[in-house]
């Protein structure tokens, strides 16, 4: 179901390119990091909250089947390429594993960066005529020849490293102290869209909740500690309050888009980069910051994120909860409202 997203996104390139439209739609892509294939109350889960993403499904399409790869490069590779992430080389995170039986499947001269002949949807999108924008996690070469505002991007602030806790924005960003990372891209993304507003726009947000370590605030994690459990569900309170914190950034770009009367020519896309973290092999906890002390030691849901459930395993797997992922589009006047796609 890459290849799904991929044909919308191209589809959009070639009404702009066609002439079939006065004004070319503008194009906003949020993508989430490690969120499982059924950890959204959309796809079924009755614990975790996303009143957000909810409407925004109502307001589009939400496919049943769509895929990624099990980790993060490969799947942000083939978004960047329009290619599988084997036809560019990469197929394990950068810099690759440091699990020595991985060399067994993955080469070991890997790649460490998106080849630089690649013409990136970032180079399309700039040359159907888009202003451009990409905040967030990149984890697809950190040399400045291979970040986003070198690979068709004309604002982009990518955050070093790949997990939740490295604060290094590339070029430097200083946000109030108290704000969260979600926080801050959404407001880089609010200022790209007001700044863009009179030009075809497309901004790719590049969330880093609800990947590990697992932090959010204490009131939201309360909320969920105090919240019936499901059984058949890990109902894991800080990973259930990392989607809220994530769901009230894409409410905010919505809430944006809408109010600047942009939201009829907008097409909205949220995706995620693999399936949830269901455990860890080397039993290393998965909270972190604040919120290390919410389960103590010996708490299962230390060292699980999300079971995926009902789908099989998760995160760095090929079993289907390591690939299947949520995928929903809003294009008004193009997609049916509150529809599903089982292909």
């Amino acid at each position: 179901m890459k290849k799904q997203l991929i044909v919308t996104l191209m589809s959009v390139l070639l009404v702009s390119c066609t002439g079939e439209a006065q004004d070319p739609p503008n194009i906003v892509l949020i993508m989430a990091d490690d969120l499982g294939g059924r950890d959204l109350p959309a796809y079924g889960n009755p614990f975790n909250e996303a009143p957000n993403i909810d409407k925004l499904a109502s307001q589009g399409i939400q496919f049943s089947n769509a895929y990624a790869a099990p980790v993060c490069s490969p799947t942000r590779a083939s978004i960047q390429s329009g290619q599988y992430p084997a036809r560019v080389g990469i197929f394990d995170f950068i810099t690759g594993h440091w699990r020595p039986y991985e060399e067994v499947t993955v080469p070991v001269h890997r790649v460490q960066h998106l080849p630089d002949d690649i013409f990136t949807i970032g180079d399309a999108m700039q040359a159907a005529g888009y202003k451009t924008g990409y905040f967030g996690k990149w984890h697809l070469g950190n040399d400045a020849e291979h970040l986003p505002n070198a690979r068709g991007y004309d604002q982009a602030y990518m955050y070093a490293g790949g997990g939740f806790y490295q604060p290094r924005f590339v070029p430097e960003y200083k946000g109030p102290a108290e704000k969260r990372l979600s926080e801050m891209l959404t407001d880089m993304g609010i200022n790209f869209i007001k700044e863009s507003k009179n030009e075809p726009f497309f901004l790719f947000i590049s969330h880093y909740d609800v990947h590990v370590q697992l932090d959010a605030d204490r009131e939201l994690i309360d909320k969920y500690l105090e919240k019936e459990k499901d059984p058949d569900y890990a109902c894991n309170a800080v990973y259930a309050a990392m989607i809220e914190h994530m769901d009230n950034s894409v409410g905010a770009i919505m809430n944006t888009i809408e109010k600047m009367g942009l939201a009829e020519n907008t097409v909205f896309i949220f995706f995620s980069d693999n399936g949830g973290v269901d455990n860890r092999f080397d039993n290393i906890p998965l909270l972190g910051g604040e919120s290390a002390d919410v389960y103590p030691d010996d708490h299962p849901l230390r060292y699980i994120a999300t079971t995926n459930a009902p789908l099989r395993a998760g995160k760095g797997t090929l079993y289907e909860g390591g690939v299947r992922v949520p995928l929903i589009v809003r294009w008004p006047g193009k997609v049916k409202p509150a529809s599903k796609s089982e292909a």
